[in-house]
Formats: C-alpha cells, structure tokens, sequence
C-alpha cells in the first residue's frame, strides 16, 4: 500500500480505537502497531487487505457481524484479519496460552482448504489443527483438553463442533475469544450450525466471556427467496450479529464482473446454451423395463433383495435421458454390472463357507453363468427397437462437447474449468464422454475428471482429483453441488451448469468458481438474466440498512426462544443447567447412538418402536398410526418406556410452547412423535446409570449389555450405488486411448474394471494393480475394497479369516497393520487419518500381492 493508504488506514484506527479491544473487553496497548503491520505487508506478514476489507473488521471489533460479500471478494481473508485481532492480545501461540478461536466451515472438503489459508495469511504463527471424518467420534474429553492446550485455531465441521460442545460438552463457547461460521447461510432450522448457536452460545450470551461472532456468506438466503426481509432478520436473530455488506470494486468480483453489488455479476459474462432435446421417452421407459428385469434376475439366483431399487433405476435413467445410450451403457457396464457381481461373488464365497448350507454349491456354478448373463443383458439393449432411436449422444451432450471444443481452442495450457451436474450419476458417464470424445488428439485437449461429495467418493479419492485439476493433468473437472461453496481454483476460466438448479445460492456460489478475470459462465437449463435479477434483488436486501436488528431487537428474540421448564426440558445430567444438554433435537441421535455402541453391532432404529393403531372415524375410514412403546438393551436385559410413561413426564406441557417453530419447521409427524418419547427414554437411560454426565454410555452399560440381550437381526440386502469402479476412466481416457474408444457405436471403449480384474502371474492369480503409465494418470482406488474382493475370490471364505486391520495413532498420524491371515503377511500403512493408513496398508499389500 502506498503511503496515502498508510495515513487514511492510521485515521481509521484512530477513529475507532474505542473499538479495538479483546475478547474479555481489556484495551489492546499494541493495537496501533498491531492494525497498521496488517496493513502495510512485512516479511512476516503476507496480508493486503482492501479498504472495504478492514471496514469488515472495524465491524466484527465493535460487535457481532455477518460479512456479506461476493465470492472471490476475499470473506475468508476477513476472517483471518479477525483471528489476528482478536488472538494476538492474550499470550498468543508465542506465549503457548491466551485466546483461541473456532472456525466452523460447512464441509469436509473445505477443513483442509480453509485450515492452510490461515497457516498461509495470519500475521502470526497460530497452530491450526483439522477436525472432521469418522475418527471425531471417538474423542473423548482427554482429547478435547490436548487440542485445545496445542492449538490456538480450530478448523472443524459443525457437527463435530455441536457434538464436543452440546452433546457431550467436552468444549466451552467460553474457551473461545472468537467463533467463524463460514457459510453461514447453512445455519438454518436444525442445522448443526444453528444448534451451535441455540444450544451452546445462546446461554452465555450474556456472558462477558461470550465470543465474538462472524458470519461469512456471499448470501444470507439458503433456499427460495420468499419474505427476503424475515429471512435475513433470522439469520440476524440467530447468529446475534448485524449483517454488513459493503460496496465492493468491480475488478475484485470473482470472474472480473462489471458489477458491484454483493453476489452478482455483469450478465456480460453469462451465456445460455441452447440444444435439441431427442432422447425420446419411450426409451426411458424401455430402460426401466430392462433395469428391473437385470436386477430381479439377480435376487432370483440369490435370494437376496436390492435395496432402493426405485432409486437405482430412476438415476441411471436419468444418465440416458441427459447423455444418451453410450453414457448410459458406460454407467451400466462400468458402474451397475461390476457391484452386482462383486455382491455375487461375496455371497458365494460365504455359502461356500458354510457347512449347512446346501445352496452353496449351486451359488458357486451359477456366478460364471450370472456374470454372462449380466454382460449379455447390457449388451442386448443395443439391439431393442425401442432403444435404437435413442440417440449415442444426446443433443445436450453433443451441444456441451462442442461447446468443450469451442473453448479449448485457445492457445492457453493453463486453461480449465468446471461442469456442474445435479447428480452423482452423471459424473462419471459425462466424464468419460468428454475423454471418449477427444481422445482421438494427441496429446487430448480435453482431460476430464469428476468429483462429488462425502456420501459418494472418499476423501482420498477427491483430494487426488483436485489436485490434478489444479495442476493441470486434468483440465474439466465434473461435479456436483458439492464443489458449490468455498472450494477455490484461482484460475478457472469457466463454470458450465449442464444441469437445472433451483435457487440463487447456487447461481451466485457456482458461478463465483470462475474466478479468472476473463471467466465466463455457460448455463443450458437456466436462464441467466432470470439468475441476475434474483441476485440484484437479493443485494438489495442485504443492503438495506433498514432492516437491521438493533442488539436489543435480536436479544428480545433471543430470550423468547430460550424456553423451559425446570424438571421437565431440558435435561441437564450434571445438574443445575450446566454441562452437557439432552433436548428434543439430540436425544434421537444420544437413544440411537447408545444401542449400537452398547451391543457392539449396526441396527434398524425401527426395531426399538412398538407401533399402535387406533380408528379416529368409521367413515370415511381414517386410521392413526401411533409409537406405543420404545424397548432399548441394558445390562438387566430389555427395558421399554411406555406412550403413558412418556407422556407423564411431558404433563401438560405442550411441545408447541417449548420448541423453537424455526428449529421444528423440517420436522415431520413421525420424527417430531420418535423424539417425543426418545427424550423420556434417554432421561431414564441416564437415571439407570447406563448413560454418564456426557450423553455417553457408560463403562458397565458397554461391559454388560451385550451379554444380557440378544443381538439385534438385521434383514438381508444390499445396495447398488450409482458410482464408477475405480480405473475406469483412467483406463478409457486421461492420454491412454484404449481399443476403438472413439468408434461410432461409442460402446467399445467400455471395459471390465481394473478392481474386478486380475493379473495372472506365474500360473497364480492376485489382485490387479493400478500403476501410472507414460501420458496416463492413474486414478486414486478404493484398495481396501479391491483387496477384499481378491481375497475373497481367491479363498472363498468368510472375510473375518482373511483379512485384519490394526490402526493405532502415533504422534499426529495413523500406523495401521493390515495382515493376510492366509498367507500369513502382514503389511503396514501410515496416513494422518485412520482411514488413510488402512488405506495405505491395502495399497501395498496390493503392490507385493501382484508379485507372487
């Protein structure tokens, strides 16, 4: 910054020092010092903030704030300039003690972007630590202690953040000087972000102690934009916080738009696509057909029920009616077929392994036949009338391929970008179309790879792909929603949204992953100015300072929605309103929890309710369903709790009057009746001794439950995801041209999965091995899974006595040892996440296994 920046900065602070204090409201001696090494940059100090930036931070100093501000117009920087302020005055990382702050962020996949931006950007060392995945559910108090004594910043999931703080109380809001809701649009109804609010920071509010809070969003708005002002006061009620949203410059806007405004862009830098859609509908008709009958014929050869077969037929339906027969014939080769022949060949070698079972022969003959079957039913649908007028390649396909080729003409390596789709099922298929399609250049301009969220791909799996679209081994990354908010690739050069959206939130954070000054965005479903307008409306109401809830306006809220009544809710198991809590909204989750911790095993939560039913009116004949009792194990066997136990607890309190309408809105009938007597449940659980004072089970409850109750029978099934094997698309794309990929039928470049196929070596067979090979990335594999699936074909026995894992923590990583129980190897991983050295494990147990 230049000196005239330095002065206007000094005056600044200067107006406004009655404002820069610390979280316990002492005056900072170094504040001048201190503000201004922020503005002008040193060697140890990498920060440039931007006048609108430091008048965020003049905000968040003088009271609880949500910044509004376009992406790409630098939120997450603000919030590093608050953790500076509000960190650096009490002892601080040098001291090893002092102030320490949450940063809560929407998502998995953004802990560790958001966590290295603070490494990166605090003016000061801070030591930041990732808290997300699995592993959090198992940290106890001792843990929570450690993390909060050797670190001073951290990064987390609001669910891990709600279940530390609310649960179990294992954390204090009041350990905190400051607490970051990025996104903080998803703080909605029930969501786990809002409950950090409710039910762990609402108490203390009046605290001296209470943190500060900071709201970051590009929208306030997470849904339909109807009665825009009452949702922005919500917002404001529930994070008690005032919402800023400054005048941003044009060229810091992400994509370089013309507009100023918070969340929009200059409609100059959209475009609608326009494509002929002639998939007809018989062919999905035809496709359902098929799909039923593959599936059915394999529930007939083993007896075992698909699950969610509805689901699993309507999504990949869904692939041909967006892309055509050749994506759908890729999905249903690459991605249906494979799992259903993993499933056949699991359930053989289980019937092979038992004695009683006269069927296991039979199942063991029949799997050669099955996977035939399975092969020539795909490939008969080619030949079916009805199917031939499908077209390879939609029209919506082929307008986005040329669309592809249009853009990658270019001379410009650097050049990339994204593809939204709305579903997991499309990711894959269009991928490999794209790669299918442009193969025929060499080296291919167009290099596709795909992405969705936490549910669908492994954190491995996604962190591999964004790091080769960042580095330019792939050039067009395929994604779901997942990627909307936060994840940041500083020069993509385009956002294409193949598929419809339904609100602004996703016109205004998919669009802001362009962020190149040339950026532009193609929409084919949506109409662009339909999208700008919703925006501009949107900006104006984020800008109205009118509607602004004064302090005391969001106290008032906040004291009327604190309701209870003592002995009755909520439940406090230490006593006297401290510690952890048990309400209405967690205690499903506590009952849940405690059964499967107690008898060791997973479980339908349906076989705890007893269900009644009584006639309300002979006519028309009307029926209520209702729980008449819940039945939960313990050391003295099955106990229950009873509809009329329950409801003498409630008394005459109506949960009307006691329950936040905000919070219940997106709660049914049915789960607002299971909490109703889950709550009562969980209360006589903790009375009985089998819960402790953190919601957890306690020592004799887990010692002695599974001795005094029968397991819980879990009924057959299994379920078929719309994912691609691991391999495919490094097989059919990537630079690797396999066969006659590009033939005109587009089905021969399909191929068996490298996870189901085998290399034969020395006249023995072991487990097919993906290696990288000259102008070919190989795709990161779930080699966990394609292991068991090797050894499970190999030996034919039940997975218990072929495999076993044993992961401890060692310092800040992971050490698992996986051993072969037949071949008597063992094999070590090391990753910093449980799952990520049992990968590892696999992965070179795989890497020797291919040797022998």
């Amino acid at each position: 910054f230049g000196s005239g920046k330095k002065a206007a900065a000094i005056h600044i602070l200067q107006q406004n020092q009655q404002f820069t204090r610390t979280a316990t409201g002492r005056r900072s001696r170094d504040s001048i010092l201190f503000f201004e090494s922020m503005v002008l940059p040193t060697a140890h100090s990498p920060l440039k903030p931007r006048p609108y930036q430091l008048e965020c931070l003049r905000k968040v100093q003088r009271g609880n704030t949500i910044v509004s501000l376009p992406t790409g117009g630098g939120k997450t920087l603000v919030g590093v300039l608050a953790l500076d302020h509000f960190l650096c005055d009490g002892g601080g990382p040098a001291a090893g003690h002092g102030p320490r702050a949450m940063f809560v962020v929407p998502t998995r996949v953004l802990v560790a972007q958001q966590a290295q931006y603070c490494r990166d950007r605090c003016s000061q060392k801070f030591r930041v630590v990732e808290l997300s995945g699995n592993e959090m559910e198992g940290w106890t108090k001792a843990m929570w202690v450690r993390c909060i004594a050797d670190n001073d910043v951290l990064v987390g999931t609001p669910e891990v953040f709600r279940r530390a703080l609310v649960d179990a109380a294992f954390l204090s809001v009041l350990d905190f000087a400051l607490i970051i809701f990025d996104e903080c649009h998803n703080a909605t109804g029930n969501s786990p972000m809002a409950a950090i609010m409710r039910d762990a920071v609402w108490p203390v509010a009046r605290n001296p102690a209470c943190p500060r809070i900071l709201g970051l969003t590009a929208i306030f708005v997470n849904g339909s934009l109807k009665n825009l002002e009452n949702k922005r006061q919500q917002l404001e009620a529930l994070l008690q916080a005032s919402l800023f949203c400054p005048e941003v410059p044009a060229d810091v806007i992400a994509g370089g738009s013309s507009g100023a405004a918070a969340g929009t862009a200059s409609t100059s830098r959209f475009h609608h696509v326009s494509f002929v859609y002639d998939v007809p509908a018989e062919a999905g008709e035809v496709i359902e057909e098929k799909l039923a009958q593959l599936v059915s014929s394999f529930e007939a050869t083993f007896g075992m029920p698909v699950k969610e077969t509805g689901k699993l037929i309507s999504r990949t339906k869904h692939v041909l009616e967006e892309l055509g027969m050749s994506a759908f014939y890729f999905a249903l080769r690459e991605g249906i077929i494979p799992q259903l022949e993993a499933h056949a060949a699991q359930l053989a070698a289980l019937g092979m392994a038992s004695a009683a079972s006269r069927q296991a022969g039979q199942l063991n003959r029949s799997l050669p036949k099955l996977r035939t079957g399975l092969r020539l039913a795909a490939d008969s649908l080619r030949a079916d009338a009805a199917l031939a007028r499908a077209p390879l390649v939609s029209g919506k396909g082929v307008a986005l391929l040329e669309l592809l080729k249009k853009l990658f003409s270019r001379d410009d390596a650097s050049y990339r970008g994204i593809v939204f789709v709305n579903q997991i099922a499309l990711t894959f298929p269009l991928a490999n179309l794209v790669n299918q399609h442009f193969a025929s250049i060499d080296p291919p301009s167009v290099r596709a790879g795909s992405v969705s969220g936490v549910g669908s791909m492994s954190d491995s799996d996604r962190t591999t792909e964004m790091d080769k679209f960042r580095n330019g081994a792939t050039n067009v990354l395929i994604c779901t929603n997942a990627l909307e908010e936060g994840v940041d690739v500083s020069d993509c050069a385009f956002v294409i949204r193949f598929s419809r959206f339904d609100t602004t939130k996703s016109h205004i954070q998919g669009s802001g992953r362009a962020r190149r000054s040339d950026a532009e965005v193609y929409y084919f479903d949506n109409n662009p100015d339909d999208e700008e307008a919703s925006a501009r409306l949107l900006s104006e109401v984020a800008k109205d300072a009118r509607l602004e809830l004064s302090h005391q306006e969001r106290a008032a809220r906040r004291e009327g929605a604190l309701r209870g009544v003592v002995g009755v809710y909520p439940y406090f198991p230490s006593g006297g309103g401290l510690g952890a809590e048990l309400n209405f909204f967690n205690c499903l989750q506590i009952v849940y929890e405690y059964c499967s911790k107690t008898m060791g095993q997973s479980f339908d939560p349906e076989d705890l309710f007893m269900y009644a039913t009584e006639v309300v009116c002979d006519y028309p004949r009307q029926v209520r369903r209702y729980i008449s009792q819940v039945s939960y194990p313990s050391p003295m066997g099955l106990l229950c709790v009873t509809l009329q136990e329950a409801n003498q607890h409630w008394g005459d309190v109506e949960l009307e009057d006691l329950l936040d309408p905000d919070r219940c809105k997106n709660l049914d009938a049915e789960s607002k009746m299971k909490r109703h007597i889950l709550y009562v449940v969980a209360i006589r659980m903790h009375r009985q001794g089998l819960l402790d004072a953190s919601n957890q089970p306690t020592v004799h409850a887990l010692s002695a439950t599974k001795l005094a109750c029968p397991a819980y029978t879990r009924r057959p099934g299994l379920k078929i995801k719309n994912t691609i094997a691991g391999g495919a698309l490094s097989r059919d794309a990537l630079g690797a041209r396999v066969g006659n990929a590009t033939t005109s039928s587009g089905y021969e470049g399909c191929q068996t999965p490298a996870s189901l196929a085998a290399v034969s070596t020395g006249g023995k067979t072991a487990p097919a091995v993906q290696t990288a090979q000259a102008g070919n990335t190989a795709t990161s594999s779930n080699h966990k899974g394609a292991l068991n699936e090797w050894a499970l074909g190999r030996w034919r026995r039940p997975a218990e006595e072929l495999l076993r894992y044993s992961t401890q923590q060692a310092g800040s990583d992971f050490v698992s040892t996986l051993e072969v129980l037949q071949l008597q190897r063992s094999f070590q991983g090391t990753a910093s996440s449980k799952r990520g050295a049992e990968q590892a494990a696999a992965q070179k147990a795989l890497l020797q296994l291919a040797q022998i």
